[in-house]
């Protein structure tokens, strides 16, 4: 159990906080607790309050810091031992919008320095942007584990893109039907102002759907321009994991 501990670091949802200590006294009594050497302690901790932002306040008491700093200065006491595996539960509860922005960066960097992170969030928008692989529980059971692409590949096999033209697609929509990899078109409405139809940057004119692989979505592109129609808008749709979550959970597949 010991020798695991070592190679694990944990970040609760609310972590137990000595208010009485400063940044600095906290870093280095958990050092100690995880026998890191007295003569690394000063450089380590120095760089670990550099990575979650807290160097500024490194003589400062605990208990004069707001809940995201908080939390952030869990995270470098998660890491004072240089574990390969993070566990983290809930760890942006409670946060504001931009602590949870600067907590989803120091997660992204503590990837890239090639740590594991094994993270539960009931919140998956946050998620989006850093998971690599995900577990899917519901009512205790795992229902679906994998890679992101490969778990939204099971549950829609084919692809779909929206299409904004500048003139009329009509023309476009014909040629679509033809298309020996096309499945389905579907208009899209568009935006309306005061009774009047507004072609914005944002609005698309047709959703296709498509057999076949990201390859197939390029080369409908490139055919398109290639028989000159104007298109102005293309954009492959790709579902959240909050969509995969509720397609999965409820027994529907789309």
């Amino acid at each position: 159990p010991k020798a695991v501990r070592h190679v694990v670091g944990y970040i609760p949802d609310t972590f137990g906080l000595y208010e009485e200590m400063t940044v600095s006294e906290y870093l280095e009594f958990f050092a100690g607790c995880f026998d890191v050497p007295s003569s690394l302690r000063r450089p380590m901790i120095a760089d670990l309050l550099d990575l979650v932002g807290l160097t500024h306040r490194a003589d400062d008491d605990v208990q004069t810091l707001s809940r995201g700093m908080r939390q952030r200065l869990g995270i470098a006491r998660a890491l004072v031992h240089d574990p390969l595996l993070i566990v983290a539960d809930e760890p942006a509860a409670g946060l504001d919008p931009r602590a949870r922005v600067e907590l989803r960066e120091i997660l992204k960097a503590l990837q890239e320095m090639g740590k594991t992170i094994f993270l539960s969030s009931h919140v998956l928008r946050e998620l989006d942007e850093i998971a690599t692989h995900v577990g899917i529980l519901e009512d205790g059971q795992l229902i679906a584990t994998g890679a992101v692409d490969a778990i939204r590949t099971r549950l829609r096999p084919h692809r779909r893109v929206r299409i904004a033209f500048a003139g009329k697609h009509e023309d476009a929509h014909a040629w679509l039907a033809r298309h020996p990899d096309v499945i389905d078109i579907a208009p899209l409405a568009l935006s309306r102002n005061g009774g009047q139809e507004n072609r914005s940057e944002q609005s698309f004119d047709l959703c296709v759907t498509l057999r076949g692989q990201t390859e197939i979505v390029v080369a409908l592109l490139a055919a398109l321009v290639a028989a000159g129609f104007p298109v102005r808008g293309y954009i492959e749709e790709q579902d959240s994991l909050e969509s995969l979550f509720l397609n999965l959970t409820r027994g529907v597949v789309s």
